[in-house]
């Protein structure tokens, strides 16, 4: 399991204050990213959420 965390924005940046929740996680490697995002404890809570979202960031 990766390492990571989820929190409520503080809404304090300067440029803009859209996104309402954070969720942070690091990977060893790609490999590992892949095999998560392939789990059903990923899938399950992405397919609930995403007809509900209006926004969203990803960085790599």
């Amino acid at each position: 399991m990766p390492a990571g965390s989820s929190c409520c924005n503080r809404k304090t940046d300067q440029l803009g204050n859209e996104i309402d929740v954070v969720v942070y996680g690091e990977f060893d490697h790609e490999a590992v990213l892949t095999a998560y995002k392939a789990h059903d404890l990923y899938q399950e809570p992405i397919r609930r959420v995403r007809r509900l979202r209006e926004l969203r960031f990803a960085a790599d």
